[in-house]
């Protein structure tokens, strides 16, 4: 296993971000190590419904709707554009208004935002991440 570090949620991007979101919403996300000249990546471990073999897929929620759109429904993301807030972007909050203090996150795109408000209200406010997914 590699390193961790911790990096305060409203800073995760990228990778740190993919694997964060996979380990919040308990997939079996690991990192594959750089080559062919590719940095660092994050994959999933898994089975297709009707295969009994085994995959490995890129997980990459914070690029790709198919993914991200299921995590906001099963994660109660509220999602909106508020208006009064200019440059400040996607604001999110994942879970239920039952939490004593959801919190909320925000971003220039909806599934950065999104991302980061499941993270926060699963893991909360600093989470460990692999080191080497931290370059960016």
């Amino acid at each position: 296993m590699s390193e961790l570090i911790e990096v305060k949620v409203s800073d995760l991007c990228g990778e740190a971000l993919n694997w964060a979101v996979g380990k919040a919403d308990g997939q079996p996300v690991y990192v594959e190590d750089p080559h062919y000249g590719n940095p660092s990546r994050v994959l999933v471990r898994g089975k297709r419904p009707g295969c009994f073999l085994a995959e490995h897929r890129r997980f990459n929620p914070v690029v790709d709707w198919s993914v991200t759109g299921p995590l906001i429904e099963k994660h109660l993301v509220d999602l909106h554009y508020p208006h009064g807030l200019p440059g400040r972007g996607w604001w999110a909050q994942a879970g239920t208004h039952s939490q004593e203090s959801p919190l909320a996150a925000m971003d220039a795109t909806p599934l950065i935002a999104s991302c980061r408000a499941i993270v926060a209200s699963v893991l909360g406010p600093v989470v460990s991440v692999p080191k080497e997914l931290c370059h960016e």
